[in-house]
């Protein structure tokens, strides 16, 4: 009887193994010369299912040899020229841990910073891509070395105009407003 519970437990933890599995995605960012937004870092962002506050995914690089597995996780990847340069128009292949968002009820897009007056600034979002859509274009993998995983190219982006251009739009708006009232207001 002894044996035979060793085998159970055995296949138990086989079975275990074998189910746990993790989900990567493989990206980069390449904007076309004509529309680029310059940006100095990328952030990966998550939306779906119950998710309400805006979550973002820790990114690795990608290395000509494959991910660079001693580097620490990050949710900012500057762009390929962050040496050299304050902006730049790509982001080299990173691979991001899906983990609880590998699946059909989620919806990734990366968004765009730069630093204004030494804060960081978004100015610009791509489209949300279905993770199914990333399972059917081979941009998702589940095993380190697998080849044949191409990364899902985010190339055209929205820009986010600056909230200074809105508040004068609105102030100016309050001031016209309050200049009828004045104007209707019977004197007394």
């Amino acid at each position: 009887m002894n044996k035979m519970m060793k085998t159970v437990v055995a296949s138990v933890l086989l079975a275990l193994g074998l189910s746990v599995r993790a989900d990567y995605l493989l990206w980069q960012v390449e904007q076309t010369a004509k529309d680029a937004i310059p940006f100095t870092y990328a952030k990966l962002s998550v939306k779906g299912d119950s998710l309400t506050e805006p979550t973002y995914l820790s990114v690795v690089a990608w290395t000509e040899d494959g991910p660079d597995l001693s580097s620490v996780p990050v949710q900012k990847i500057g762009h390929s020229k962050f040496e050299t340069e304050q902006t730049g128009l790509s982001v080299l292949q990173c691979y991001a841990n899906l983990g609880e968002y590998a699946n059909s009820a989620y919806s990734f897009a990366v968004e765009l910073y730069t630093f204004e007056d030494g804060a960081p600034s978004l100015v610009g979002v791509s489209d949300y891509v279905s993770y199914v859509q990333m399972m059917e274009q081979f941009h998702v993998y589940s095993n380190m070395s697998q080849s044949g995983i191409t990364p899902y190219t985010y190339g055209t982006f929205r820009a986010v105009p600056e909230p200074t251009g809105g508040l004068l739009v609105l102030m100016g708006l309050g001031a016209l407003a309050l200049r009828r009232k004045r104007a209707v207001a019977p004197e007394g």
